[in-house]
């Protein structure tokens, strides 16, 4: 009959060598297709915005105002954006 020590030891190094298994396929599959890029690429256009509000709540006028903002994906022309009037 084999102890209970045994039995321990061996859950013990099966699930080392499952955790070791598993940190190899992340690392392979990380490799392999590689990482997402973030962001978009500078001049690739404008991102609209839709922002609706509610203009009452009863009676006439219980119609949705919506506004359409224009968000650029260039990050220079976000960053003049930012640049106070008497700067530029």
């Amino acid at each position: 009959m084999l102890s209970l020590s045994f039995w321990i030891t061996l859950v013990f190094a099966v699930l080392t060598v499952a955790g070791v298994y598993g940190i190899v396929q992340s690392h392979r599959h990380r490799e392999m297709y590689g990482r997402k890029k973030r962001g978009v690429e500078p001049g690739a256009g404008d991102q609209l915005l839709y922002a609706g509000e509610r203009t009452a709540f009863l009676g006439d006028g219980n119609e949705d105002a919506s506004r359409v903002y224009r968000v650029t994906r260039d990050p220079q022309v976000y960053a003049k954006a930012f640049v106070p009037g008497s700067k530029k």
